[in-house]
């Protein structure tokens, strides 16, 4: 029998490619985190913290019918270095410890991109759904108009998103495929657009005007903002999640003050067989319903 171990699995990624795989009544689940899935999942949940080696390898043996083996962890560092040696320590720990106790493990899968994607995570630090979602709610509860938070360059600038559930797609994809083993392959949405063509609907969703561009700090201009959203969250019933939790201005603020043209090809990913897209204006649409649905946002 097939079994997943997903690292990382409450993340935006990890969260996408175990609902991927909920379907599937074929493969079993372990999902690998500190905190325990906020959601329904079949998956076996496994508690750990990947940093520290001798916990992992311990924890790791109640895995050893793992066969695919998905690493969406993620952790910020003060500094670049500091970034890379956490991020590969828990990698290292990770693939040991599976190493050492699943003699069936036969495809690992490494995360690594551009950090643009879209999906239903809370208190990771790289989801440009939630700053858009809580942006877009607090414009409305201000009264003001949805203006893009960046310059007009990078309000014009073509750029490129990867929807979480497409890059769990390919992950299925690529550990089924004997063609794709050691190779690297780009994921996105398959279009390109502009925030200037995009910007606009998203407006519209939130009822409000969507007003010029105008370059701002997010983090510090959004920092104050917490007893709003919280007042939100009772007027409206929603999901008592804390602020500081359910977005990362900081994440925004690199994105949208990008004002360069962000695009990669996936040509080599539809050569090999990997053909599956989505219109990225549509996806924001559908997951920003999604969230109104869940009592994400009112």
């Amino acid at each position: 029998m097939k079994t997943v171990v997903i690292a990382g699995a409450v993340g935006v990624i990890g969260r996408g490619v175990l609902a991927h795989y909920e379907t599937n009544e074929d493969v079993e689940i372990i999902a690998i985190s500190r905190r325990p899935p906020d959601f329904p999942t079949r998956a076996r949940h496994l508690a750990i913290d990947l940093g520290e080696r001798e916990s992992s390898e311990r924890i790791l043996a109640q895995a050893s019918s793992a066969t695919h083996f998905v690493f969406c962890a993620y952790q910020e560092g003060r500094t670049q270095a500091e970034q890379v040696s956490v991020n590969l320590t828990m990698l290292r720990n990770a693939v040991e410890g599976l190493e050492k106790h699943a003699p069936g493990l036969t495809h690992v899968t490494l995360m690594q991109g551009g950090k643009a994607y879209a999906g239903l995570a809370i208190g990771t630090p790289m989801n440009l759904l939630m700053v858009i979602a809580v942006y877009g709610t607090l414009s409305r509860k201000l009264g003001v108009p949805m203006s893009f938070p960046g310059p007009r360059p990078a309000y014009d600038a073509l750029y490129q998103v990867t929807d979480a559930r497409l890059l769990a797609s390919a992950v299925d994809w690529a550990g089924e495929t004997a063609q794709c083993r050691g190779q690297v392959y780009n994921i996105t949405n398959g279009d390109y657009f502009r925030w200037s063509r995009v910007w606009p609907r998203i407006a519209e969703f939130f009822s409000v005007p969507v007003g010029e561009p105008f370059a701002l700090s997010l983090q510090e201009t959004m920092a104050d903002k917490a007893p709003i959203w919280e007042e939100l969250v009772a007027t409206h019933s929603l999901r008592p999640y804390a602020y500081r939790d359910i977005v990362s201005w900081k994440f925004g603020d690199a994105i949208f003050k990008t004002c360069y043209d962000n695009i990669t090809s996936t040509i080599k990913a539809r050569r090999h067989g990997f053909t599956d897209c989505i219109d990225t204006e549509d996806m924001y649409l559908e997951l920003l319903h999604e969230l109104r649905v869940s009592r994400v946002i009112p």
